[in-house]
């Protein structure tokens, strides 16, 4: 899992810079500082309290829509002549997502010191994915930024559409399983007890496969809450 590390550089130009950085270890964000064209001079894994912690978790995340909703607004003002930190600025005042709001300002100050857009994402991997890193690099060198960020928003959009698809596909089959296992479930616990009664007025002997039967449908009705924990166990595993 990814953590947060506070690093302090120098760059080409010998300035000395501070900031976040996100990554999986020490030794991958000074690999990554060092492509970047920095002079590392300092890394630490930034900790937090038990406060701190509680907040991070409940932070709300960045979904794909908020990202391409991202993408088509930012692709908007760069076309209109707006620059990249005017647009963040205004794009983080704008979306109604608090972590994306906070995330794009740190791209603000990165790219006001000197980073290119992708290196200022690529710091951010739980928010931006390799395929839209790459493909903002590819438009930063190109000449071709506002156009890429339209085929990355338009990618995201087919991409939810066909989930979307492939759910409601889903949802009919789904709802005849757990129909049908329910009408299986109140056979078993009501209608099975009422002829194993009428089989013991008649004074029969009950074949193996109806003695099974008889026997899942005791268990059932004396350990249902554990059949019930069973399944919301399997359901929020």
């Amino acid at each position: 899992m990814a953590a947060s590390y506070a690093y302090k550089v120098k760059d080409r130009t010998g300035q000395v810079a501070n900031g976040v950085i996100e990554g999986d270890s020490i030794s991958t964000v000074v690999a990554k500082l060092r492509q970047m064209g920095y002079t590392v001079i300092n890394v630490n894994e930034k900790t937090a309290g038990k406060a701190g912690m509680s907040i991070e978790l409940f932070k709300k995340k960045v979904k794909n829509k908020d990202i391409t909703v991202f993408s088509r607004q930012f692709a908007t003002m760069i076309s209109s002549g707006l620059s990249l930190t005017k647009s963040l600025n205004i794009l983080s005042e704008q979306t109604e997502n608090p972590t994306l709001a906070e995330v794009l300002l740190r791209l603000q100050k990165d790219v006001e010191a000197g980073q290119s857009l992708s290196e200022a994402l690529a710091a951010h991997p739980n928010v931006f994915n390799s395929l839209f890193i790459n493909m903002v690099k590819a438009g930063e060198t190109g000449g071709v930024l506002d156009e890429v960020l339209l085929r990355v928003a338009e990618h995201f959009e087919k991409d939810a559409a066909l989930k979307s698809k492939i759910k409601s596909a889903m949802a009919y089959p789904m709802i005849m399983f757990i129909m049908s296992m329910l009408i299986v479930f109140a056979m078993i616990t009501f209608i099975v007890p009422v002829f194993v009664n009428m089989f013991d007025n008649l004074g029969g002997d009950l074949p193996l496969p109806t003695k099974i039967l008889v026997f899942l449908s005791d268990s059932i009705r004396s350990f249902w809450y554990v059949l019930v924990g069973a399944v919301m166990a399997i359901r929020y595993a």
